[in-house]
């Protein structure tokens, strides 16, 4: 093991900031350790004077002092002074802040004629902890001996508190984690009680400055690029006619969101299914709340010490894909640890019988810490990276690297993703790329972070059989086994789907689950859950993606999932997206209905009538925003309206809408598991923010092209924007098929007819476009990239305000 120091000073001040990490971290085998004490002693010029420092509630103790909590602190979780002790036979001045006795965690030493004094900025929250004082130094004990009575022995049936320690005399470091300490050291302090109190009162309050809210999202130096502020909500409801009360607006997160500063008893993958950090960091930005900085301060200690997988001088290589087989990496490289023999294993927490020097406490302390990492599919990391930008805290920025090294690897090597060769997609994968590319805003020129980027995005952009509609995932066979032909089918269409199914006489194969239409043939495999939360991250991955590179391909695809959550996913009957209760091409082909679509009664009204959540909607609201953002398209723009209203009306299994004439829900982290406030701002920001040029450009009428080899001369007449903007960029592609728009190739699709054409996104980019010459101007140019057998070609124009023309084509 081993420390980094990192400090922080100002010029022109007397104060330091640091932050001192004990890295349990090793390259070359794994471990976990427990500590009995971790203390940085800082030499002083000269030796602690014996006087009082003139302070009213100070007290000269023999000896040396030192403070630590007593039990009331896990009790009530409020920082009560507890205990103090003597100890090394030196002098020492300490104080707490008044006569509340609060543990307030500073200490103040005279030396000559000036005053050092040091804060422990997480000496409340964080037990058990030391400040005391040598003839010559100051000594900040991070981990220490716990004191006796723990409330785990005192009251041994009292349920533990998330956060709370476990009955353990020392403390344990799990593999691959930091134990962090943070202290302001003031080398010019203030000699007066009360001016130290307040000393110590504003070292522990971080400085809270801000922009005005929304130029952090015009910036769109965030993953989540543009993003509607809270003033944009309001403006939204306001545009859209929803009663409300402004001042209902929330200003600090949900109860059930943990405020503390470390959260060291969540486990990763069922406390935190979100990156609850990113929702937090949002809603401070969106609102300007301490509250939610402070809380956002928490998730951050959380994620830098103990969820990610922290390497010091080394990239990852060993474990972190845990799930059902064990929290400790079931893919370990590493060699066993050196001391226990063990290999990516721990004590069992169920075991009768312990040996030194593990306990039951022991044991399950570091069971927590593992299931504190992070796995494969909990994979979380833009949180903090938004973290770094706003506080510029650096061991922030080294966790996301390492966090970009665990995923990397993870994908890589233990998944074997393979570019041109890798279908199907689950949350591993979509939250892995959404991670890297919200790292790579904080680390754009770093190359490992690059290469990470563009390998996952090559991963899904090059993929083998992408679903022709946009959809993450595309048909395939079918795991009968389990599913059951007609049984497990029923949970996805019902009684009124299989009825429907027998009237059209359409089979399923009970081998591997294709359909077969009598009428025409044709047969073809559904898809099964095409709507889940799994997918809605690859949005924001791949609009991200763009925004760095402007890779056309990833904006092409984010157009086309944003039209395909619109068009296909969408339900008319309720408006909601039914949660694994949806099968795609069924009975027949661009048939998209989930179970209530199928079930629900005649003449119902807003799916009332069924138990259905609205949290699935809420998710998808941003997927069309983003299209809408890239195109002009104003169908896309009023769907993602329709995905937040009916999302937002309705609770968890509800059976009917609620608050129709008002605000449903307002935006905001509710718990662990809700991750609307990150897929909802784009659609506030959208709706808040009218474009002022919302007409397309003209078609290209003239369209010409001859080929040579695999480059392309194009040529056509300078279109002029029909909304008096200016036309900024083209896009030219080709295929070996005539390429349609996406309307056109989803009725194309319906009927069996979509092989002998190509959808515009799917059609091949072609590089060289130049900046586009004034209306009216002759334009010819060379593209490169043109496959040999490509016999299409189209082309399409963008205005200033993002707003897209149709399609032109040429054969």
């Amino acid at each position: 093991m081993g420390y980094v120091a990192r400090i922080t000073a100002w010029a022109g001040r007397s104060d330091v900031h640091v932050k001192y990490s004990l890295c349990n971290s090793n390259g070359k085998h794994y471990c976990y350790r427990q500590i009995k004490d971790s203390s940085i002693e800082l030499k002083l010029a000269g030796e602690v004077a014996s006087t009082t420092l003139g302070l009213a509630d100070a007290k000269e103790v023999p000896g040396t002092a030192w403070m630590h909590q007593g039990l009331r602190v896990f009790a009530t979780y409020q920082p009560i002074f507890g205990h103090s002790k003597a100890g090394r036979g030196d002098k020492v001045i300490w104080t707490g802040d008044g006569p509340e006795n609060r543990a307030q965690g500073w200490i103040a030493a005279k030396v000559g004629g000036g005053t050092v004094a040091v804060c422990d900025l997480v000496f409340a929250d964080d037990p058990a902890r030391r400040l005391e004082t040598g003839k010559r130094t100051l000594i900040l004990t991070g981990i220490a001996e716990r004191f006796e009575g723990h409330l785990d022995k005192k009251w041994p049936k009292r349920k533990r508190k998330v956060g709370e320690p476990y009955g353990d005399k020392w403390r344990w470091i799990f593999d691959c984690s930091h134990l962090s300490s943070q202290y302001v050291i003031d080398f010019a302090a203030p000699n007066g009680a009360q001016a130290l109190g307040e000393f110590g009162r504003r070292a522990r309050g971080r400085l809270h400055a801000m922009a005005p809210p929304a130029w952090y999202f015009q910036t769109e130096s965030l993953a989540v690029g543009k993003f509607g502020a809270q003033a944009d909500e309001l403006k939204c409801y306001e545009t859209w006619g929803w009663k409300h009360d402004p001042k209902r607006a929330p200003g600090k997160p949900n109860r059930n969101i943990p405020v503390r500063r470390y959260v060291s008893g969540a486990d990763n993958h069922y406390d935190t299914e979100q990156d609850t950090l990113e929702g937090l960091v949002l809603m401070y930005l969106r609102t300007g709340s301490r509250d939610f900085f402070t809380v956002s301060g928490a998730w951050a200690n959380y994620e830098m010490d103990l969820q990610k997988w922290r390497t010091d001088g080394w990239r990852w290589k060993d474990g972190g894909v845990w799930w059902h087989s064990g929290p400790l990496g079931n893919r370990p490289q590493r060699g066993a640890d050196p001391v226990t023999g063990r290999r990516n294993t721990i004590i069992a927490s169920w075991a009768k019988e312990f040996k030194e020097p593990f306990d039951k406490g022991s044991v399950l302390d570091l069971w927590t810490q593992a299931r504190s990492k992070q796995c494969y599919c909990h994979n979380y990391g833009a949180g903090l990276a938004a973290w770094f930008c706003i506080t510029g805290e650096r061991d922030a920025f080294d966790a996301c690297i390492d966090s970009v090294e665990q995923q990397y690897d993870t994908q890589k090597r233990a998944f074997k993703k393979v570019p041109g060769e890798s279908n199907g997609f689950s949350r591993d994968f979509t939250r892995a790329c959404y991670l890297v590319n919200g790292i790579r805003m904080i680390a754009p020129t770093d190359p490992y972070v690059v290469e990470a980027g563009d390998w996952l995005a090559s991963v899904f952009l090059k993929r083998p059989r992408p679903e022709e509609r946009g959809l993450v995932n595309g048909n395939n066979k079918i795991k009968m086994k389990g599913f059951g032909a007609f049984k497990g089918l029923e949970k996805f269409v019902g009684p009124k789907g299989l009825a429907e199914m027998k009237r059209l006489g359409v089979t399923m194969d009970p081998g591997d689950g294709h359909l077969t239409d009598p009428k025409t043939g044709k047969s073809w495999y559904p898809i099964l859950s095409p709507n889940l939360w799994m997918y809605v991250y690859q949005s924001g991955a791949m609009d991200a993606y763009y925004s760095l590179t402007g890779d056309e391909d990833a904006q092409d695809w984010v157009i086309a999932y944003g039209q395909a959550a619109a068009r296909v996913l969408f339900q008319e009957r309720h408006g909601q997206l039914g949660y694994r209760r949806m099968i795609a091409d069924f009975p027949l082909r661009g048939v998209v209905k989930d179970y209530f679509s199928w079930n629900l009664p005649e003449g119902a009204k807003d799916g009332e009538g069924m138990k259905i959540s609205g949290r699935l909607s809420r998710f998808h609201a941003d997927i069309c925003a983003r299209a809408y953002s890239l195109t002009g398209e104003k169908f896309l723009k009023k769907r993602a309206y329709d995905y937040w209203y009916y999302g937002s009306h309705r609770g968890y299994q509800a059976a009917k809408m609620h608050n129709l004439g008002g605000v449903g829900r307002w935006v905001n982290v509710y718990n662990v598991n809700d991750e609307s406030v990150c897929l909802s701002g784009r659609t506030f920001y959208e709706w808040s923010h009218p474009r002022k040029d919302a007409k397309p450009p003209a078609a290209v009428k003239d369209l010409d092209v001859s080929v040579v080899g695999d480059k392309a001369t194009v040529t056509f007449t300078a279109p002029a924007d029909a909304g008096g903007g200016r036309v900024v960029r083209y896009q030219v592609k080709c295929s070996t098929k005539p390429i349609v728009d996406y309307v056109t190739f989803l009725d194309l699709f319906g009927k069996h007819e979509d092989g002998g054409h190509c959808n515009w996104w799917m059609a091949v980019n072609l590089t060289g476009e130049p900046a586009p010459k004034a209306p009216g101007g002759r334009e010819s140019f060379t593209v490169t990239g043109v496959p040999a057998d490509a016999k299409f070609f189209a082309v399409r124009a963008f205005d200033d305000s993002n707003n897209r023309s149709v399609i032109s084509k040429k054969e």
